[in-house]
């Protein structure tokens, strides 16, 4: 039997309706962000960073999943690669890190882009309250998800930064994830930071 309920906020109560596929929904009384997954309505904790710099286009808020994680590389064999790491100044991923995951449905090979580099340069900015009537695109990745593609994200470093990966022993333990929204221009199809 089919069951349908209307969505209300964990907050306040009013109502709650997306104009796209969504996976995080925004109360339009008190501004608060649920994440919609699997029928259920659950919290989430969600910033919005300001705009830094003006620069020509539409503006627009793209969804990003942080993850806190540890990481611990227990054992690891590499042949060679290591010289060539010194003079291109990659850096190991270890230690308590956060990895950026974009959430918004963008074309992969931008999205792969902007998740390593936010990961291994934390972006800075102003937290700001609400979206202010700009625009945001829609989350397509749940937390769960994006927790994997954390993971993921750390072993591509990995193959990308050695020089022939024999073997690699790990601990990724995920602490906690929360939803930021980077402010971005978009002009002729292309995204350039409003950090």
């Amino acid at each position: 039997m089919l069951r349908l309920k209307s969505l209300a906020c964990t907050s306040c109560g009013a109502s709650l309706s997306a104009k796209k596929r969504d996976l995080a929904l925004a109360c339009p009384k008190c501004e608060k962000i649920m994440e919609f997954d699997t029928g259920n309505l659950n919290d989430l904790v969600t910033r919005v960073a300001g705009f830094g710099t003006e620069k020509g286009g539409e503006k627009i808020y793209i969804p990003f999943w942080v993850v806190d994680a540890d990481l611990n590389v227990t054992d690891k064999k590499v042949i060679g690669g290591r010289i060539g790491r010194f003079f291109k100044d990659q850096k190991q991923l270890s230690g308590q890190m956060k990895f950026w995951i974009c959430a918004a449905d963008i074309e992969n090979d931008q999205r792969k882009e902007w998740n390593m580099e936010y990961t291994l340069k934390q972006p800075s900015f102003t937290e700001q309250n609400g979206f202010q009537r700009v625009d945001r695109l829609p989350v397509v990745m749940n937390r769960e998800d994006a927790a994997q593609a954390a993971e993921f994200l750390f072993l591509r470093h990995e193959v990308e930064i050695s020089g022939t990966l024999q073997s690699l022993t790990y601990d990724f333990t995920v602490h906690g994830k929360e939803l930021i929204y980077l402010p971005f221009y978009k002009s002729n199809a292309k995204y350039m930071s409003g950090l």
